[in-house]
């Protein structure tokens, strides 16, 4: 499978792309930011996107959405929990001196355990509530692959001090949703580097067993 992480904007969210690489079908996941570097790197890539995959609805991961699906035509998905984040984006975004677009309609609601294909790959929706009611990851059990958002990060977790967000929740999702997946399956987080399941459980100092 390609997959290219792209840090982009003033909080270097992860822009993923994903494809496959039999059919060039591909999706972006939280295009937060920078458009014009996300649709480039997808033309350089060769992929017709089929999808773009929202974690969640905060400002960083939405921004870009709205360029993103009018050049490629590519449905938005999201939880339905998330809608209400996703659809205030402009307004959190002045709260952080940020000009956010008004994002496009939603077309497809996300529910844990619905399946994203793009060719011959799958993404499973994993429903990770705590950063936000309606955070999602999405995990590729084939390419041991999950995509997490915000709700874990390299030795660190998701605030939780935003509208929503609850520590409780988000603990119980890392551990019920993410450490019960594969050891040596590789994370890709909302923002910094990469990690890994089983280095999450044994060195994160906020939700490690």
């Amino acid at each position: 499978m390609i997959d290219h992480v792209m840090p982009l904007g003033p909080f270097l969210t992860n822009t993923v792309i994903l494809g496959c690489e039999t059919t060039q079908e591909g999706v972006v996941i939280d295009p937060g930011f920078e458009a014009p570097t996300i649709l480039a790197k997808v033309d350089e890539l060769g992929l017709k996107i089929t999808a773009i995959l929202l974690t969640h609805g905060h400002v960083d991961h939405v921004s870009a959405v709205k360029e993103v699906k009018e050049a490629t035509g590519a449905p938005v998905h999201i939880h339905p929990d998330d809608e209400e984040l996703y659809k205030s984006a402009p307004m959190l975004g002045r709260y952080f001196g940020l000009d956010a677009p008004e994002p496009p309609d939603v077309d497809h609601r996300l529910s844990d355990g619905d399946t994203i294909t793009f060719g011959e790959q799958e993404l499973l929706v994993l429903h990770t509530p705590g950063h936000s009611p309606g955070g999602v990851g999405f995990h590729c059990a084939a390419e041991g692959l999950l995509l997490a958002g915000d709700t874990i990060f390299y030795r660190s977790i998701g605030r939780t001090d935003l509208p929503g967000g609850s520590m409780a929740v988000l603990t119980s999702s890392i551990r019920e949703k993410i450490f019960t997946l594969d050891d040596e399956t590789r994370i890709i987080t909302g923002h910094g580097p990469d990690t890994t399941v089983a280095d999450e459980r044994a060195q994160n100092p906020f939700v490690g067993l």
